[in-house]
C-alpha cells in the first residue's frame, strides 16, 4: 500500500474511485464506442472490391483512434492514487477543455467547408494521422497507469517515446487533429484546432510545474528531452525545459 493510500480517508477514497477512476474510464469508453460505430459505418460504405490502400487509408486511423480511446479505460480502472495532484482550478479547466473541445465541435457539426482538398493530399493527411495515433498509443503504453487527464504525479517515465519528447501523447493528439482537419477543413473544427493547440501547450506547462515539484530527477530529464518536437543538437534549449530548471534549481 502506498503512502497516499495509507493516509486516505473513506471520503477521499470514494471520491478517487468515482472521479479518479470511474468517470474518466466511462468517458473514454464512450469515445471508444463512438469510434467503433464510426468504423462500422465506414466498412458499410466501402465498395465491394475496394483496394487495400483505400481500406487502410479509411479505416486504420479510425481503428487506431478507437484503440487510443479504449486503452485508457483499463488504465483508469486500475490506476493507483497519485503521489500528487493539482488542486488549482486553472490546470483542471485546461485539462477538461483540451480533452473535450474537439469532441464537442464534432457533435455540434463542422460548419461550412473552407476549401476542397485534393485526393492525394487527403491520403497524405490520413497517413500522417495514422502515424500520429501510433505515437500517441506508444506513449500510452509506456505511461500506463500514470496516465491522467488532470495533472498528477505518479512516477518518472523516460523510456520509449519519452526518450524523444516529454509529451508524446500531446504531440500525437495535436498532429492527428491537424491532419484530420487539413484533410477536410470546415470552419468549426479549424477554429477548434486554433484553441486546441494552445490548450495542450498550456496543459503541458501545468504538468511540468507539478512533476518538477513532485518527482526527483524530473528537472534533469526535462533538460535533456524536448517538449513536443524531437530535436537534434544541444539539449536543454527548449523554453519549457528552461522554465522547469529555473523553477526547480532556482
Amino acid at each position: 500500500m502506498s503512502a497516499g493510500q495509507a493516509t486516505q480517508t473513506p471520503q477521499a477514497g470514494f471520491r478517487f474511485l468515482l472521479l479518479g477512476r470511474s468517470v474518466p474510464a466511462l468517458l473514454y469508453a464512450l469515445l471508444a464506442y463512438g469510434q467503433a460505430r464510426h468504423a462500422l459505418e465506414l466498412i458499410d460504405r466501402l465498395p465491394e472490391h475496394a483496394a487495400i490502400p483505400r481500406v487502410v487509408v479509411d479505416l486504420a486511423p479510425v481503428l487506431l483512434y478507437m484503440a487510443f480511446c479504449a486503452i485508457p479505460v483499463g488504465l483508469y480502472l486500475s490506476r493507483p492514487v497519485p503521489q500528487a495532484t493539482t488542486k488549482a482550478l486553472a490546470p483542471r479547466l485546461a485539462a477538461l477543455a483540451g480533452t473535450t473541445i474537439l469532441l464537442a465541435v464534432g457533435l455540434a457539426g463542422g460548419g461550412p467547408r473552407l476549401i476542397v482538398v485534393p485526393g492525394t493530399l487527403r491520403a497524405a493527411c490520413a497517413v500522417i494521422e495514422l502515424l500520429a495515433f501510433v505515437l500517441a498509443i506508444w506513449g500510452l503504453l509506456h505511461l500506463r497507469r500514470s496516465f491522467s487527464i488532470i495533472p498528477a504525479a505518479h512516477r518518472l517515465v523516460t523510456d520509449g517515446p519519452y526518450r524523444l519528447v516529454r509529451h508524446p501523447i500531446y504531440a500525437g493528439e495535436i498532429l492527428a487533429a491537424a491532419a484530420v482537419i487539413a484533410a477536410d477543413p470546415h470552419l468549426g473544427p479549424t477554429l477548434a484546432l486554433a484553441a486546441f493547440v494552445p490548450l495542450q501547450l498550456l496543459r503541458a506547462r501545468f504538468e511540468e510545474a507539478l512533476l518538477a515539484d513532485a518527482l526527483p530527477g524530473y528537472a534533469a530529464y526535462a533538460h535533456r528531452a524536448p517538449g513536443l518536437v524531437p530535436r537534434i543538437g544541444r539539449p536543454g534549449t527548449s523554453p519549457l525545459s528552461r522554465r522547469v530548471r529555473v523553477r526547480v534549481d532556482g
